[in-house]
């Protein structure tokens, strides 16, 4: 072989690395699996997401991809961050308050249901409750279909670190791309 043809194939090489680790340490393409966050997302959409190590500041409202602290399970999940760090959730008559202010959600639709798995043992140590106090380093998520979505209410508030990335922007459907609604109004 030619000293320019390996050139061009080690060229070829560096590209592809350099690409690899831009798409795992910069950004990701996820996919929406499932209608937990119908209607603001759909089965099949195409997601542009930026790594949380990279971009880290979570607010109320992103939508993020989480490994969640679910012993053996290895789907990545795309949910709501809809607590804090050190704030007091709350769930009353369908509603869910924050530090005891009612949160509006304007991308909550009507409800599409699935059988939900079952989890026989989630987090060790975790009870659902109606009312949960965030720790310094939880966030709470849930989906936007709230009647067909694993989310914290099952499985518990989730820690920095399981957090792999934010969405950024939908890239397909291409007649729905663009940002994503992630607005939340705290009541009085």
């Amino acid at each position: 072989m030619s000293k320019e043809n390996l050139s061009i194939i080690k060229t070829i090489i560096i590209a592809i690395v350099i690409g690899l680790l831009i798409r795992n340490f910069v950004f990701t393409i996820a996919s929406v699996n499932g209608k937990s966050m119908y209607p603001t997302l759909s089965h099949g959409d195409k997601l542009f997401c930026l790594s949380y190590k990279k971009y880290g500041q979570v607010k109320r409202g992103d939508i993020v991809v989480v490994s969640p602290p679910i012993k053996g399970e290895r789907r990545k999940f795309i949910k709501r961050v809809v607590g804090l760090p050190g704030e007091t959730i709350k769930f009353e008559g369908g509603q869910v308050y924050i530090d005891g202010k009612l949160i509006e959600e304007s991308y909550i639709g009507d409800a599409i249901t699935d059988p939900l798995t079952s989890y026989p043992s989630l987090v060790e140590g975790f009870v659902k409750s109606d009312e949960y106090k965030l720790k310094d380093d939880q966030y709470f998520i849930m989906g936007d279909n709230r009647e067909n979505s694993e989310d914290s209410r099952e499985f518990g508030p989730i820690t920095k670190k399981n957090i792999k990335s934010i969405v950024a922007f939908r890239i397909l459907p291409f007649k729905q791309r663009g940002k994503i609604n992630s607005e939340y109004k705290l009541g009085d």
